[in-house]
């Protein structure tokens, strides 16, 4: 593997990490808590450099049993991934894409898609609630 290959990897499993703690930032204290909107950020900037600037195709993230892929390729199975792959199969949530074009020229998430990860938070955090009270 090459290194700009090996960077883009690392730091695309690091974007995933700060994804699962923002989900569950989001869960515990909702959007508007300063916790949450620091871990968006931190999210949002090891993401971009997982992007790169020159990547068209985007960052896809997949679900399979309790294993999380990252544009196909297994990552590591602890504890706290196999968690993450549980929590985003119950809320049905299968394999995102992350893209270029969902930020404008300077990386910045365009408006309405935070919109859509409250939603997409609210929906893991009911499937989370229906899971421990069921």
């Amino acid at each position: 593997m090459s290194t700009t290959v090996n960077t883009r990897h690392a730091s695309a499993r690091a974007f995933v990490r700060s994804l699962n703690i923002l989900l569950k930032f989001a869960r515990m204290y909702d959007f508007g808590h300063p916790r949450t909107a620091k871990q968006y950020e931190t999210a949002w900037s090891e993401l971009r450099t997982a992007l790169g600037s020159d990547n068209e195709a985007g960052l896809l993230l997949g679900v399979s049993g309790e294993q999380l892929l990252l544009d196909g390729t297994p990552l590591e199975s602890a504890a706290a991934e196999k968690g993450f792959a549980r929590m985003l199969s119950g809320a049905g949530i299968a394999s995102p894409l992350f893209a270029q074009r969902h930020t404008d020229k300077s990386g910045t998430p365009r408006k309405g898609l935070s919109h859509q990860h409250q939603h997409e938070a609210r929906a893991t955090r009911r499937a989370a609630q229906r899971r421990s009270s069921g």
